[in-house]
């Protein structure tokens, strides 16, 4: 993927994440607790495949939660030397 697409592939997931904690907060107003959850993780592993899209570390295959924040911490240290 070019920078160009990576950009516009990270704002898409972004935007996404946004429409995802919305529906979110919804399911927490109507009661739907463990739906309001599943939906909140989503929308952060979303948030973070997006950091990782714009540092140029795309990924289109998640394995956990964990281990996108891990990549996401790991190119963002290595970006502020």
């Amino acid at each position: 993927m070019q920078m160009g697409d990576n950009r516009r592939e990270s704002m898409r997931w972004f935007k996404q994440a946004e429409k995802d904690l919305k529906a979110s907060k919804n399911s927490l107003k109507s009661g739907d607790y463990g739906w309001a959850c599943f939906q909140a993780q989503q929308a952060a592993e979303k948030v973070l495949k997006s950091i990782l899209g714009t540092i140029g570390k795309f990924s289109e295959i998640t394995i956990s939660l964990n281990f996108t924040a891990e990549h996401a911490e790991m190119g963002r240290g290595s970006d502020q030397s």
